[in-house]
């Protein structure tokens, strides 16, 4: 369900949810009841309602390793960051119109996230290798109320915990190029 104020604009956030931000299967599902009221220009305020719910979403087909595989960036990792990141973070993305210069993209994206500072905050680091407690990109997508920001991914649904904790051992692990 949507309702839009009169004048018909949507905010950045409910066009990217509409054009792909939450992927159809289950690690984007819109979080029931999600609400958003932004103002535009014209003070107008914009209320997007999410009717969907993660429970009315398929398993996603990101792979995910068995216990004792190794963990490989490209092949665990970055499906995960394809199926439920990159509609924001991605060049001209929403992430980056907003200030965010984090890039998801497979070509792009470790480079963007190990050993990187937050552009939202100089004292956090995106990814510190071996340390998935302070590594901004995990709080950021396993925490209800991370240290900065909102969880993500941004409007909707959890990731799941094979993909949460596919990211923590990674980075455990050294956050390995792989």
């Amino acid at each position: 369900m949507m309702r839009t104020w009169v004048g018909g604009m949507l905010s950045a956030t409910a066009l990217a949810i509409l054009m792909g931000g939450c992927p159809p299967t289950g690690s984007g599902a819109a979080d029931a009841g999600a609400t958003e009221n932004t103002a535009s220009s014209d003070s107008a305020a914009t209320e997007v309602v999410a009717s969907d719910t993660a429970a009315d979403h398929e398993a996603t087909d990101t792979p995910t390793p068995g216990a004792g595989e190794a963990l490989s960036y490209a092949a665990h990792i970055q499906p995960i960051f394809d199926a439920n990141c990159i509609t924001c973070h991605r060049n001209g993305g929403l992430a980056q119109r907003s200030g965010i210069s984090m890039t998801l993209v497979p070509a792009e994206s470790y480079a963007s996230i190990v050993n990187q500072q937050s552009s939202q905050h100089a004292t956090l680091v995106r990814v510190a290798p071996g340390k998935p407690d302070e590594s901004l990109l995990y709080l950021k997508v396993s925490l209800d109320d991370p240290p900065i920001g909102q969880r993500m991914p941004y409007g909707c649904g959890r990731l799941h915990d094979d993909q949460l904790e596919a990211i923590r051992r990674w980075i455990a692990d050294g956050a390995l190029n792989n």
